[in-house]
């Protein structure tokens, strides 16, 4: 007689129509023989009830929102955060000083601050300030000031965009 390789323990499953799974656990197999062939007889006893099939997750869809949104997926996180705030009355006292200042600077940074200055007071002065276009006129504001060396209102300049960027 051959050998099925089924033993009392094992477990039978059957996928229904509706893709539900039985769980049907062996008690006994019982070998027969007649009329030429072998054939077992299986007694089993219906396990858990009919569970869905699970299946292997094809599609992983991520939506981040807010200013430190990340994601850890079998993972340590490590990272830092740093977020830059600053306070927008600050910055709008900042540009007002800046244009008023303008004129004491050497000709080569006046002119060249010029467009910075205008970015940052249209950032500023919009109905939903961007703070990376507000830090990124600071920023050119504040290299153009640091061009300016030994004067002293480019120093000052120099000096409130360095507290205001945080360095």
């Amino acid at each position: 007689m051959a050998q099925v390789p089924i033993d009392a323990g094992d477990h039978l499953l059957r996928k229904l129509p509706n893709s539900m799974v039985e769980d049907y656990s062996v008690m006994e197999v019982t070998p027969h023989s007649g009329l030429g062939i072998t054939y077992y007889e299986v007694d089993v006893c219906k396990g858990a009830a009919a569970q869905p099939t699970q299946t292997a997750i094809q599609h992983i869809t991520n939506i981040f929102h807010g200013s430190n949104s990340r994601a850890n997926i079998n993972s340590t996180d490590n990272s830092i955060n740093i977020q830059s705030g600053f306070n927008l009355e600050l910055v709008r006292d900042f540009a007002a000083q800046v244009r008023s200042a303008k004129a004491s600077l050497p000709d080569a940074q006046r002119q060249k601050i010029a467009e910075p200055l205008a970015m940052l007071e249209a950032a500023i002065h919009s109905s939903s300030p961007e703070p990376s276009k507000i830090l990124g006129a600071l920023r050119s504001i504040k290299s153009v000031a640091e061009g300016a060396a030994g004067n002293l209102v480019a120093s000052g300049i120099v000096t409130m965009a360095g507290s205001i960027l945080g360095g």
